[in-house]
């Protein structure tokens, strides 16, 4: 189970950057050849985000992240919105290393913090997408829009 981020209104910058964890190895032979092999198939993926709010939302994080039925000091799951090639959802994951912040930004009007978040599931199509229908992986983007315009909600 995760806990729900701490404020709809904020979300995490799109400038930030996404680093993911060797997933493979490479093994020198008896014959002075390198070979590579996959040592683990899913590693874990690092989001660098970073936050701007106002005063009172600045508060409400640092309250969040301390609860039990936040952050829970980094220990605890939780969902987040996010934006990456696979799309806009919101994804599970921990703050790692606590958070950096606050920052004073505009004067002291908005406060900016900083933090790592380890993904829980890996942010890519799983199964044989890529062989069987590449271009629905390419243009998965337009694909999402068009059948959310075509059949929202009810």
């Amino acid at each position: 189970m995760t806990n729900a981020w701490f404020d709809d209104t904020v979300t995490p910058t799109t400038d930030y950057g996404v680093e993911n964890m060797p997933r493979s190895v490479v093994v020198p032979t008896i014959t002075g050849r390198r070979r590579t092999r996959v040592m683990y198939p899913k590693a874990p993926t690092f989001i660098t985000a970073r936050i701007v709010c106002n005063e009172g939302q600045a508060a409400l994080f640092e309250a969040w992240y301390q609860s039990e039925s936040g952050a829970g000091n980094g220990s605890l799951p939780f969902e987040f919105p996010s934006r990456l090639p696979t799309g806009h959802s919101k994804r599970a994951g921990f703050i790692r290393d606590g958070f950096s912040g606050p920052e004073t930004l505009s004067g002291g009007k908005s406060w900016a913090y900083g933090f790592t978040i380890e993904l829980i599931d890996q942010p890519s199509f799983t199964g044989d997408w890529f062989e069987y229908w590449p271009e629905g992986v390419r243009y998965a983007a337009i694909f999402d829009q068009a059948v959310n315009l075509k059949w929202p909600e009810e």
